[in-house]
């Protein structure tokens, strides 16, 4: 149906579903850019976003927001599944680092959430989002850089190759200690440089939020 049909429908959300289970595989583009029309349907009518779908996991999509009131799209219900791997497995990977690194292992694997939803949403250990993008937190001002860290701010690592952020976490101690979720695997208290995202980071920032 038309764009501007869509947006005045009740179902609209659904019928882009619908449209959804028409492609295959190879059809990223067009999965990628129904995904898109849904969200911006979200926005711009009062459709329920209770059917919002992350297109790669199947998962439902919940809505969240910065302290701005920015959308961000947080990911419900991840399994370990969705990760490709188990939970023995993960908890086996999360030992490995912290006999080889000397890190310190705070919470458990858990597959729901990640190091940006924990740094920017939620730091509870049964949080249930996964969040891919961070980037509205810093877009709409909710944040700001500073050049010195200091304890409760965030931190970013920047891939070198795509630019996007990487990974996120939160310093906690006096001398650039972090706290951070290593993707599925555990939250772990580490120092800046020493965590398996600095390998590929070109850029670490410093996030200090608005008053």
């Amino acid at each position: 149906p038309p764009l501007k049909e869509l947006i005045n429908r009740n179902d609209a959300v659904r019928a882009i579903d619908n449209w959804l289970e028409l492609f295959d595989d190879a059809d990223d583009l067009k999965r990628g850019c129904a995904v898109d029309i849904k969200q911006s349907i979200l926005f711009l009518s009062n459709v329920s976003p209770a059917h919002l779908v992350d297109p790669g996991s199947g998962k439902p999509v919940d809505l969240l927001q910065t302290p701005r009131g920015s959308t961000v799209y947080g990911i419900r219900g991840m399994t370990w599944a969705n990760h490709g791997t188990t939970h023995e497995y993960a908890r086996m990977t999360s030992q490995w680092y912290v006999d080889t690194l000397g890190v310190t292992m705070i919470s458990p694997p858990n597959p729901e959430y990640n190091c940006h939803a924990y740094a920017w949403h939620s730091t509870s250990p049964s949080s249930i989002h996964w969040i891919n993008d961070p980037s509205p937190y810093i877009r709409d001002g909710s944040y700001f850089s500073v050049s010195t860290p200091s304890i409760g701010m965030i931190i970013t690592y920047q891939d070198s190759a795509s630019g996007n952020y990487s990974h996120s976490g939160i310093i906690t101690g006096s001398g650039g200690i972090v706290t951070s979720k290593w993707g599925c695997l555990g939250v772990f208290r580490h120092e800046i440089a020493n965590c398996p995202y600095t390998a590929t980071a070109s850029t670490v920032r410093y996030w200090r939020r608005s008053r």
